[in-house]
């Protein structure tokens, strides 16, 4: 045992260190962060092996083991979290991908809605060409281009709404299962693609059907010329 002389007679003896086990305990409490709880464990079992066998030099056994409950406890809660967190992460990815599908239908009937007004004011015909079908609708018969855009498409996942044109809604034998508009690229929601029939209806399916749907619908008519400025709905 250290001892330090004193001018009044008395010895004073060197407190037992207790810096490990205090770290121990505070790396425990901080355990949520990854790995930080298993070396308080670590720690703490070493400060209270140091502690046990020698008494006088290393002391704090209750705070080490502090250290080792606090460290396990938190090292258990986050590897719960982090494996629910792997759980859910991709379902609510799935949950994104579906809602987005979802709203890329509802803005496929808005386009359908205003296709058939565009054609009951144009002889029946839908717009004849794809270079401008959209300017054609705006702001006429949808308020703004933004229904044009296909929800979560951007610069890393291009997508855009591809439009037959040259049909005319008198003429179509079988509307039911002739194609409008369609998406460009598949949703990662469950592989599917969203199509708008020239009956209004809006349906999805798989990738792979896409080409089979697109050929088994009534071929273009040659559709006349519309207005350079179509009148608007009920004028």
């Amino acid at each position: 045992m250290s001892q330090i002389p004193s001018n009044d007679g008395f010895t004073y003896s060197t407190p037992p260190s207790k810096g490990m086990a205090v770290t121990s305990l505070v790396l425990g409490i901080l355990g949520c962060i990854p790995l930080v709880g298993i070396v308080a464990v670590i720690l703490g079992i070493i400060a209270m092996r140091r502690a046990k066998a020698d008494p006088q030099r290393f002391g704090g056994s209750g705070l080490a083991l502090g250290g080792i409950i606090c460290g396990g406890v938190m090292t258990v809660a986050a590897c719960a979290v982090f494996g629910i967190a792997g759980v859910l992460l991709p379902a609510l990815g799935q949950a994104r991908s579906a809602a987005r599908h979802l709203k890329s239908q509802s803005q496929l009937s808005q386009i359908g809605m205003a296709l058939h007004t565009y054609a009951m004011d144009n002889k029946k015909a839908f717009p004849e060409t794809d270079s401008d079908w959209q300017d054609r609708l705006v702001p006429a018969y949808v308020p703004s281009a933004g229904v044009f855009g296909i929800p979560g498409s951007d610069a890393a996942n291009p997508a855009k709404y591809i439009y037959i044109p040259g049909y005319v809604m008198n003429k179509l034998q079988d509307p039911s299962r002739t194609v409008l508009v369609y998406e460009s690229s598949t949703n990662p929601w469950k592989n599917r693609v969203a199509l708008l029939y020239a009956d209004g209806h809006v349906g999805d399916v798989t990738a792979d059907q896409v080409p089979s749907i697109l050929a088994g619908g009534d071929k273009p008519a040659s559709a006349k010329p519309a207005p350079t400025k179509p009148k608007p709905s009920g004028n």
